[in-house]
C-alpha cells in the first residue's frame, strides 16, 4: 500500500509543480486587480453583499485556474513555450516540462482542460464580459510568452494579460467599463510592470546569455528610480478613480496613502542584485499590498452599504 501511494505522489508531483500550486502568489496578483475593481464596482451600484461575495468567489477561481492552467498569464503555455530558455537559466532549469519529467503533449491536454473550465465560469456573464474573457484568455496570453524573445518590455505585454479582471468587473457588476474603470486598469498595469521587473532581475545573469530580454535589463543601474515613476503611477491610478468613483475618506486613507506607503518601502528596501530580495518583495506586493490596497476599499464599500 505504501509503495502504491509512493508512486502516486511522484506521478503526481510534476503536475503540482507545472502548476505552481505550492505557490500561491502569480494567482494573488491576477486576483487583486479585479478585487479592486469589483469592489469599487460594488460601491458605486450599491451591490448587495451577497452578490459581491459570489462574484469574489469566482473571481477567485477563475484567477486561480487562469493563472496556474490556461494560456493567458498561465504557468503551463508559458512553460511550453520556454522550455528551451528554461533549461538555460539556473532558476527554471529544474521545471517538468524543461527536465522532461511532463511531455509537452501532456501539458497541451492539460492546458485545454483548464481552458474548457475557465470557458465554463465566464459563459454566464454579462455579453462585454464574455468577450473580455475570451479575449484574456486567448490572444494576449498566446502572444505574451513570444514577447521576451522580440521586445525589452515582455512585462508591459504580461501587464495587459493578467489584469483583465481589472476591466472585466466593471460589466459584471453595472453593464459598461466607465472612466474610473479605464483609470484603475492603467494603474494596474503600472503595478505589473512594477512587480515583475523586480521579478525579473533574480534571472538578469541568466537571461543575458540565454538571449531574454526583459525591463529588468533594459532598466538596467537605473532599475529603481524608474520603477518608482511606475510605482506613483500605481497610487495616482488609485487617487484619481478614487475621485471618479466618489470614494470615501476611508479608501483614500487605507488604500491610497497606506499603499503608497508601503510600495515605496518595498522599493526603498530591495536589492535588485540579490535574487532572494527579488523573490520576496515579489512576494509582498502579491500577498500584502494588494491586500492593503483591497482592505481600504473594501471597508468603504462595507461603510456605504
Amino acid at each position: 500500500m505504501g509503495y502504491r501511494i509512493n508512486q502516486l505522489v511522484t506521478r503526481i508531483e510534476p503536475w503540482i509543480e507545472l502548476t505552481r500550486v505550492k505557490t500561491f502568489a502569480g494567482s494573488m496578483l491576477m486576483l487583486w486587480p479585479y478585487a479592486w475593481a469589483l469592489t469599487m464596482a460594488a460601491k458605486n451600484t450599491t451591490m448587495p453583499l451577497q452578490t459581491y461575495a459570489k462574484y469574489m468567489l469566482l473571481g477567485f477561481i477563475g484567477a486561480s485556474v487562469h493563472h496556474r492552467d490556461s494560456i493567458g498569464g498561465g504557468c503551463v503555455w508559458n512553460d511550453i513555450i520556454d522550455k528551451d530558455l528554461d533549461k538555460k537559466v539556473a532558476r527554471t532549469k529544474h521545471r517538468p516540462i524543461a527536465d522532461g519529467r511532463i511531455s509537452v503533449r501532456g501539458a497541451l491536454l492539460f492546458t485545454a482542460v483548464h481552458i474548457a473550465f475557465l470557458l465554463r465560469l465566464i459563459w454566464n456573464l454579462d455579453l462585454l464580459a464574455w468577450y473580455l474573457g475570451l479575449a484574456a484568455i486567448f490572444p494576449t496570453g498566446l502572444t505574451y510568452p513570444f514577447m521576451k524573445r522580440f521586445t525589452f518590455w515582455p512585462q508591459a505585454f504580461l501587464g495587459i494579460a493578467v489584469n483583465f479582471g481589472s476591466i472585466i468587473a466593471w460589466p459584471v457588476a453595472r453593464g459598461d467599463i466607465p472612466p474610473q474603470g479605464v483609470v484603475l486598469a492603467l494603474g494596474c498595469w503600472s503595478w505589473t510592470v512594477f512587480y515583475d521587473t523586480i521579478y525579473g532581475c533574480q534571472d538578469k545573469k541568466d537571461d543575458v546569455s540565454a538571449g531574454v530580454k526583459s525591463t529588468a535589463l533594459l532598466f538596467g543601474a537605473d532599475v529603481k528610480p524608474i520603477l518608482s515613476l511606475f510605482g506613483g503611477a500605481v497610487i495616482c491610478s488609485l487617487l484619481v478613480s478614487g475621485v471618479m468613483n466618489n470614494q470615501s475618506w476611508v479608501f483614500f486613507l487605507g488604500s491610497a496613502a497606506m499603499g503608497g506607503i508601503y510600495l515605496a518601502r518595498l522599493l526603498w528596501e530591495v536589492n535588485p542584485d540579490i535574487p532572494e530580495q527579488c523573490l520576496a518583495t515579489f512576494n509582498k506586493n502579491a500577498f500584502i499590498f494588494g491586500f492593503i490596497v483591497w482592505s481600504g476599499i473594501l471597508a468603504d464599500y462595507l461603510m456605504s452599504i
